[in-house]
């Protein structure tokens, strides 16, 4: 139903016109102010109450996570658009540059995340580190003035380029000045080299220390796969909504949508792949530095 809904709104002919600036819908509003509320009540309540600062801090820290990757996600399928100068992608590309306006939003939660901290690393608990061996091996790297500074570091550097790769964007459509895409390649080959190594820290910082004993080298592409994973299918929702609207007729069609598609097909596999990779190098290795990570679940 929603594919024939699709396809009857962007039948042809269509007359191509400037879409305008989105307006969000007063009800989809209504849902977004009901859902902070309730989450901003639940978390004070876990704050407050006995024992559940664990809990909550967890919550907070996976709800942080998943809108983390889905902005970074964005920005990266932005960047490879660049990079790669592909131009089935133009049309849908403001859907995909949207997904960053939650990165300053997520800078200010990443602060945020600090004040739970020893509720969720025991790294951060001296007494803790002064007792075991491979913490204190560990923290030089693992403790919570450089966390700090890691987290100052990668989200400056991420708002950077998500300021500087969607301004120019923007402004192209202003002036149709073709140097603002030349220039946009350059940073954004700049920002995926930045990308791989920062989110790469960031995931091992924020997640793989929550068991600071275990480690795995696959950590970074493993996470890195369910960013990409879950990025395509927003993207692909996002379309979707804005089609069954009407508002980008002749512009965005069942095409856009395939290729979207193939992209999500494909990397859902990679996601399962990496994982899978990931149980099995551990698997027939048997360290037990390793091991912890599957006993435990």
């Amino acid at each position: 139903m929603a594919t024939t809904a699709i396809r009857a709104a962007n039948a042809a002919p269509q007359t191509r016109a400037r879409p305008g600036r989105f307006t969000t819908p007063g009800g989809l509003k209504t849902v977004y102010a009901v859902c902070m509320m309730v989450g901003a009540l639940t978390f004070a309540l876990g704050l407050f109450q006995a024992g559940g600062q664990v809990r909550i801090w967890h919550s907070f820290l996976t709800s942080f996570m998943f809108f983390v990757d889905l902005a970074l996600g964005g920005l990266f399928f932005a960047a490879i658009q660049h990079v790669t100068k592909a131009g089935w992608s133009v049309n849908v590309r403001r859907f995909i540059e949207s997904m960053t306006a939650f990165l300053p939003y997520a800078a200010a939660a990443a602060v945020v995340l600090l004040f739970g901290g020893k509720s969720l690393y025991e790294w951060m608990h001296p007494e803790i580190v002064a007792h075991d061996y491979i913490l204190r091996g560990k923290s030089a790297y693992l403790n919570a003035p450089f966390f700090a500074v890691r987290l100052a570091i990668f989200f400056a550097g991420w708002l950077l380029f998500s300021r500087a790769i969607v301004g120019n964007s923007v402004k192209q459509d202003e002036t149709g000045d073709a140097r603002l895409t030349l220039r946009n390649v350059g940073l954004s080959i700049a920002f995926l080299l930045f990308f791989a190594i920062s989110y790469s820290l960031f995931t091992v910082d924020t997640l793989m220390s929550l068991s600071p004993h275990w480690y795995s080298t696959i950590w970074g592409v493993y996470n890195f796969s369910g960013l990409f994973q879950s990025s395509l299918a927003a993207i692909v929702l996002i379309t979707v909504f804005v089609m069954k609207r009407g508002l980008v007729r002749g512009l965005v069609n069942d095409n856009h949508l395939h290729d979207l598609g193939k992209f999500l097909k494909a990397f859902t596999v990679f996601y399962a792949y990496i994982g899978f990779s990931q149980f099995l190098l551990i698997w027939y290795a048997n360290l037990p530095e390793e091991t912890i990570f599957y006993l435990n679940r």
